[in-house]
């Protein structure tokens, strides 16, 4: 679990030690400075929200709070220096600047929340505003908290001003590697059909390419409805049987002898059942494929005689989901439909069409689009240009850290977690 995961304000992990303070509700003392421990816990849960709790382990949960008391220290003791320093006196100009800042960091989030409710439920800006102010504020966002946030940061970056911090020169390509190539690749290890799905986002970016994987695109063809809905029909037979028959040898296993054979032939006709759908579904995908056969002739002709795989796509529109510049299929995937995955990799050439097959959502046809390295994902310009800034202020807050472990040595801490609570 990354530490940079965690921080909400200011990811600078101090290693320090949790002490029990003795002091009744207090978790956090930073010199003269004290935090309760309801303080803390409000920072935990609102970083809480960012987690599936129930998946965290015993040391994971440990990890989170001890981070985030760490950022009381940090925030406490960079707040201090900055004060020191004498940042907090600004002209009328810089003033008004840094007020303005901490608005638009609010403002921006709600205005951003507030288009994302507006596509997703269709409703006017107007009303959907509240909803999205509703909504961040379940997330944790509320107006104090994220004024609090930005103001926080502001500091940080004029402290780092100040004491004239600048960034190493870096090497993108080391950071991009380190910080999401290499993470990337891990979820893959750990749950590759999470990453085969990721793989097919347009939305969900990933920076690894795993090994054996090509390019295809697909042109669906939507069966007559008649024949669909018989399909449909069988399939919830099927899964029917399925359940039933799972049941059943769940009861098989822990039968007594008088009331096994009962759930043995429960079990027979549950199976039987579920081949005999089969078969008919079979019949209904050569039913279906024979009533499209016309439409995918003239399709294939098309294609041979020049016309782009794309263009003829766009025309029929039977695959409303495929991503841009087609599905990514991984020989080993599990994700695909029975065929898809066969037919994917029984094609030599680029540019090569395979045969006609069906399966339940309809008749394919595969292009063989490119073969897709394994490694890291080569990045745009704009997530180059990113990374450069995701490195160098990584850099910078490397050597802030550093001035924070000196500045540690001035202050009297202790931390107590024992109060803190993680369902």
């Amino acid at each position: 679990m990354k530490k940079r995961c965690f921080a909400l304000l200011l990811a600078l992990a101090l290693g320090l030690s949790t002490i029990a303070l003795g002091e009744g509700d207090v978790c956090v003392r930073v010199g003269g400075t004290v935090y309760t421990t309801e303080q803390v816990q409000k920072s935990l849960d609102m970083q809480l929200k960012s987690f599936e709790v129930d998946q965290l382990t015993d040391e994971e949960k440990e990890e989170l709070k001890q981070l985030v008391m760490e950022s009381f220290v940090s925030s406490t003791i960079l707040h201090e220096r900055y004060i020191q320093y004498g940042l907090d006196q600004m002209s009328e100009e810089d003033a008004a600047l840094f007020a303005r800042l901490v608005d638009e960091a609010y403002e921006g989030l709600v205005t951003q929340m507030t288009q994302e409710v507006v596509s997703e439920y269709n409703l006017t800006e107007e009303a959907a505003r509240p909803v999205a102010i509703e909504l961040l504020n379940g997330y944790g966002y509320t107006e104090e908290a994220v004024r609090e946030a930005r103001t926080k940061t502001l500091e940080i970056d004029r402290l780092m001003a100040y004491l004239d911090i600048q960034p190493d020169e870096m090497d993108s390509d080391a950071f991009y590697q380190e910080n999401l190539v290499d993470s990337s690749r891990e979820l893959f290890e750990s749950d590759p059909d999470t990453y085969d799905l990721a793989l097919q986002s347009d939305e969900q970016q990933v920076y690894y390419m795993p090994a054996d994987c090509r390019r295809v695109e697909q042109l669906l063809m939507n069966y007559p409805s008649e024949i669909q809905t018989q399909l449909d029909a069988l399939q919830s037979e099927m899964d029917a049987a399925q359940a039933a028959a799972d049941v059943a040898l769940s009861q098989m296993n822990a039968a007594s002898d008088e009331n096994s054979a009962e759930a043995q032939k429960t079990y027979n006709d549950q199976c039987a059942a579920y081949e005999a759908a089969k078969d008919k579904r079979a019949k209904l995908f050569s039913d279906g494929l024979a009533a499209v056969k016309p439409t995918l002739d003239e399709v294939l002709a098309r294609y041979h005689a020049g016309e782009a795989f794309s263009a003829l796509i766009a025309e029929y529109e039977g695959d409303s989901v495929m991503p841009k510049g087609g599905y990514v299929v991984r020989q080993s995937s599990a994700i695909w439909p029975d065929g898809f995955t066969e037919a994917a990799f029984a094609l030599e050439a680029t540019g090569e069409v395979c045969e006609p097959f069906a399966t339940q959502s309809g008749v394919h046809l595969l292009r063989y689009a490119a073969d897709e390295p394994e490694g890291a994902v080569v990045p745009d310009d704009a997530t180059q240009t990113l990374l450069s800034q995701y490195a160098a202020a990584d850099s910078r807050d490397a050597k802030l850290k550093e001035r924070l472990a000196q500045w540690l040595t001035d202050y009297s801490i202790a931390m107590d977690g024992s109060g803190l609570m993680i369902p």
